[in-house]
């Protein structure tokens, strides 16, 4: 909302993140920068398995489905699993 300025800050501070770890990956992997949206699903990915303080350190992929994640099926971005 445009008259919460307290609100904006976090929300920007959320779109950066959600950015920012994209390119990351992409530096990381050392992809050219087309692949951009190809990085943002498994940013996505990523993002939704790790635990949040505001979510009493569960993961939004715990809360949804109610059991814990399987993070040993994460495979490196670039790498034939």
């Amino acid at each position: 909302m445009v008259k919460t300025p307290q609100q904006n800050g976090l929300v920007e501070r959320t779109y950066r993140y959600l950015l920012e770890t994209p390119r990351q990956l992409r530096v990381h992997a050392g992809l050219p920068k087309y692949f951009r949206g190809e990085c943002i699903p498994s940013a996505t990915h990523i993002i939704n398995q790790l635990p949040m303080a505001n979510l009493k350190w569960q993961s939004p992929f715990e809360l949804l489905f109610h059991s814990k994640s399987k993070l040993e099926k994460l495979s490196l971005l670039c790498c034939q699993a």
